[in-house]
């Protein structure tokens, strides 16, 4: 069976502009392991700036396996059990051609708290915990 990788981008979508991290991340990350997901890690910042991110957030960095700058996102062979979450509407975009799902999500913004804000992640973490299959993909 071919790797399940779930991507993930730092800024706007694992955290805000003042380094707040959405709720619920490592709990996410920790359902999606045990799923059987690798956890890939990106930033615009490069790969330096995305692991000195994820480890500012709560217990998440051990749940990671790969980190990379961002712009490297398409050297990676997308697969069906591939998706990404990130505020970037072209990376998303590029999942879904190449045969994965991307969830785009808003940027995220600490000081604007809404459920809405992070609702993808909730349904993430519902269907990984309920084991229901079948992501929504960006239309």
């Amino acid at each position: 069976m071919m790797a399940k990788r779930a991507f993930f981008d730092v800024d706007g979508t694992l955290i805000d502009k003042d380094d707040v991290p959405r709720p619920l991340i490592s709990v996410l990350f920790n359902a999606l392991v045990n799923e059987g997901y690798d956890i890939m890690v990106w930033s615009g910042g490069g790969l330096e700036y995305a692991k000195l991110q994820a480890r500012k957030i709560n217990c998440i960095d051990r749940y990671i396996c790969h980190y990379d700058a961002k712009f490297n996102f398409q050297r990676f062979n997308i697969n069906e059990h591939d998706f990404c979450i990130d505020d970037e509407e072209f990376v998303c975009k590029y999942f879904v051609e190449k045969g994965g799902t991307a969830f785009l999500v808003p940027f995220y913004n600490s000081k604007l708290d809404s459920m809405k804000s992070h609702g993808i992640f909730y349904d993430i973490f519902k269907m990984v915990s309920n084991k229901i299959t079948g992501f929504i993909r960006l239309k």
